[in-house]
């Protein structure tokens, strides 16, 4: 189990856990939890089936209603790292992500 506790402006100090699941497709999707609760909170990534993915990387929906929370993630965890690649999602960009420990994963609560 992945629990992480963020300062996510206009919230305020929030404990989350990370799920994970497959689409469709096969590829990883990962999402955020209230523990205590169970209650969804946001699904941090998004299925862009027509486009490339290296081993272990994930498209990441950065905009919207995931943006506090995405930006809490990369600066207040060591858990993810920004490939520095985007790829266009309709009218916004999606980020690659990778896990900085591919053990995370295996750690994680899934569906």
């Amino acid at each position: 189990m992945i629990k992480v506790t963020l300062d996510i402006p206009g919230v305020g100090f929030t404990e989350l856990e990370l799920k994970k699941g497959k689409y469709g497709n096969g590829r990883l999707a990962i999402w955020l939890e209230e523990p205590k609760t169970g209650e969804p909170w946001c699904k941090l990534t998004v299925n862009m089936p027509e486009d490339h993915l290296e081993d272990g990387e994930f498209f990441v929906k950065t905009w919207s209603e995931n943006a506090d929370t995405t930006t809490a993630l990369m600066c207040q965890t060591d858990l993810f790292s920004n490939t520095g690649r985007i790829v266009p999602a309709g009218y916004a960009n999606a980020c690659v992500w990778r896990f900085q420990d591919p053990k995370t994963l295996d750690q994680m609560r899934g569906y």
